[in-house]
């Protein structure tokens, strides 16, 4: 009996009801008690070691919720699930073919200040359905946990709010898309100035010719061919590519990176 889910989204989240496909005439005859997600056995590792990743991501169940035969979990944790851990849920991979663009629009301390973002496609915009964190129609992909985050703070920021609930919504949008600290503030439209995030599903490892020891990572996407490794066919390019690869070995390996001209 071979176990999958099919997923079920709303603006809460997604469930995720356990389904069995017998293989062979005689399987699909045979009917076979399904096993209880609340008791999993190691006959079935790979669910065992999702749910596992869920109770680590989420310890205080404030997340999900476990049933004998669903998983129900919100847009939130469906955020940070790893690809592997998302695939054996039968949910969408991460966002990988797209760029997630951000500005600041009006007056800081002002009814007008708003944050702005949208997602581009070879220098493009490419509007997406979005529901939570699932965007597309057809194809869906999940939006990673920073740039997700990112967008609930815009959808709940109050542009009402006084000018100090003004620079820490801002502060805190910059740090979610890879800005560190806010240092210069004469100019805060400054800082998701040309601004882009890139998430990638795989990476690479670029041996140093001189020094095999040593290796910088190369971030590809879906539309990798594993056939042409190489630093043309990597996701990122040039100055972009060096700024990636600046930030893992500053901050470690994260689900996107910011790439704009603005490192604050």
């Amino acid at each position: 009996m071979s176990l999958s889910f099919s997923p079920h989204y709303d603006a809460n989240g997604a469930v995720l009801d356990l389904t069995s496909e017998e293989k062979g005439i005689f399987g699909r005859l045979r009917k076979q008690r399904m096993p209880d997600l609340r008791h999993i056995t190691k006959d079935e590792r790979d669910i065992a070691l999702a749910i596992a990743s869920l109770r680590f991501l989420d310890p205080e169940n404030g997340h999900h919720t476990l049933d004998a035969s669903k998983i129900t979990l919100d847009h939130w944790l469906i955020s940070r699930l790893d690809d592997h851990t998302a695939t054996v849920l039968g949910l969408p991979p991460r966002v990988s073919n797209l760029v997630f663009r951000a500005e600041t629009k009006g007056e800081m301390g002002r009814a007008n200040f708003r944050f702005n973002w949208w997602w581009e496609q070879h220098g493009q915009s490419k509007p997406q359905n979005r529901l939570g964190a699932i965007i597309g129609a057809g194809r869906k992909q999940r939006i990673p946990a920073p740039i997700y985050d990112a967008i609930q703070l815009s959808e709940a920021f109050n542009a009402n709010a006084p000018l100090p609930a003004h620079w820490k919504a801002l502060a805190d949008f910059c740090k979610l898309l890879g800005a560190e600290s806010i240092t210069d503030l004469s100019s805060p439209e400054q800082f998701l100035k040309d601004i882009s995030i890139v998430s990638c599903d795989r990476v690479g490892l670029d041996l140093d010719d001189d020094d095999p020891s040593q290796f910088r990572p190369l971030p590809f996407n879906d539309e990798f061919d594993s056939e042409e490794f190489s630093h043309g066919s990597a996701a990122l390019k040039d100055e972009e590519l060096i700024q990636f690869q600046q930030q893992v070995e500053k901050r470690g390996g994260q689900p996107a990176f910011s790439i704009g001209k603005n490192d604050s």
